[in-house]
């Protein structure tokens, strides 16, 4: 994925409005009328992808919900992705809270809707995901998230947290019913089984 990085830093308004459109209208010619993306990497000069998606969207009439991603824990602070491809906490907060302002649909059948969705706890600060689920919360939107997708990242969660990830995700706020997780592969089966009979 690292390798990705540099590409998707390249990124122009274009590429993205054309790569949305493309992608939307395979979805809508296969049947799928409810379409879903987890852009994380916001680079500069592209600080608008998720208008631009948004935008996409809206012109075809395909019901949709966009999160907009962030990554903000650079690998120089022990996160995986480059310096040059993360943001600001309070850039990703405005911005967060600028999307759903402006394009959250919260009646039955929206076709348009807001999710927020720090990358991953590679990614991300403590501070980052606890905000995000608190203005999740508040605005009552979805959050979204890569988890348990290679074995190194319960190695990563334990140094930096104590805590294998879907503990960090407790702790953090997230577990409740307005997540969805991406990939799962290693998931610790009986903490999250019991995490889910709590709830």
């Amino acid at each position: 994925m690292k390798s990705l990085y540099p590409v998707w830093a390249n990124l122009d308004q274009e590429m993205m409005s054309v790569a949305t459109e493309l992608a939307l209208v395979e979805l809508l010619l296969s049947g799928c009328t409810t379409a879903s993306d987890h852009h994380y990497l916001i680079p500069t000069g592209l600080e608008h992808a998720i208008d631009l998606q948004v935008e996409a969207a809206q012109q075809l009439g395909i019901r949709s919900i966009f999160t907009r991603g962030s990554m903000s824990l650079g690998e120089d602070d022990g996160g995986l992705p480059p310096r040059h491809t993360i943001q600001a906490e309070q850039v990703i907060v405005d911005d967060s809270l600028r999307l759903i302002n402006s394009y959250h649909q919260r009646d039955d059948g929206a076709m348009t809707q807001i999710a927020l969705a720090p990358c991953s706890p590679f990614s991300v600060t403590t501070d980052l995901m606890k905000e995000t689920a608190r203005i999740a919360k508040n605005e009552s939107v979805m959050t979204h998230t890569h988890l348990c997708e290679t074995l190194d990242e319960e190695d990563f969660c334990l140094e930096k947290f104590g805590m294998r990830p879907v503990d960090y995700l407790e702790d953090v706020g997230w577990l409740n019913e307005r997540t969805w997780l991406a990939h799962g592969i290693h998931l610790t089966v009986k903490r999250f089984e019991d995490l889910v009979k709590q709830r």
